[in-house]
């Protein structure tokens, strides 16, 4: 089975008496593509985003926000590397040098079967993930529309930064929910990178 197979066999549907239908996938579905979004992105972008000027002061702070956020990502990784997780850095990797080795894949799941990623804020910095990706074709190719996302990719995640804890003793958080957190921090990474590098054509630094 292929893992979009996979993905698409832990769909359930719903329909409605109006007739609409409502899709719901599961957190098996939803663990298989996160691990999905861990490898490296395409290092091409055919189509150039279409110009935009970002000369106005609160485009500007936006963007720094942005990069900022994207930095701290790539520092927690670095943090991270040796202790909670192993790193891989890819020399030959596109404004993107990491990937992660160990653990392979990533414990999304609890013992339940269920996903260990449950607080709010975790919840909505995986469904502002998802948006992006269903609208990233066309994010690459409207710098406008490329820099609103990357500020609210930016904002779920300094919401997720400031209210769970990735490091800490050993059971506060636990080792496995540390890593599944630290999964979603380099999938925001990533997504941050390519927005604002491959849709804005800006610097996304390592560290600032």
């Amino acid at each position: 089975m292929t893992t979009a197979e996979r993905v698409l066999s832990d769909f359930t549907g719903k329909v409605f008496s109006n007739g609409l239908l409502q899709f719901e996938l599961g957190d098996r579905g939803l663990s298989i593509w996160l691990q999905c979004l861990m490898k490296p992105p395409s290092r091409s972008h055919p189509d150039k985003p279409v110009p935009v000027s970002i000369d106005l002061l609160e485009d500007k702070r936006g963007l720094f926000v942005c990069q900022h956020s994207h930095a701290r990502c790539c520092s927690l990784l670095r943090h991270a590397h040796g202790s909670t997780i192993t790193l891989n850095r890819l020399d030959n990797a596109l404004n993107d040098p990491w990937v992660i080795l160990d653990p392979d894949p990533i414990p999304w799941l609890a013992a339940d079967g269920e996903i260990s990623l449950i607080h709010p804020v975790e919840q909505r910095l995986m469904s502002q993930i998802v948006t992006i990706a269903d609208d990233f074709s066309d994010l690459m190719t409207n710098s406008r529309s490329c820099l609103a996302s990357a500020i609210s990719l930016s904002q779920s995640f300094q919401d997720f930064y400031q209210a769970c804890q990735i490091f800490g003793a050993p059971s506060e958080p636990s080792l496995k929910l540390s890593q599944g957190r630290l999964g979603l921090v380099m999938i925001t990474q990533r997504f941050l990178n390519q927005l604002i590098e491959g849709g804005l054509n800006e610097d996304a630094p390592s560290e600032l």
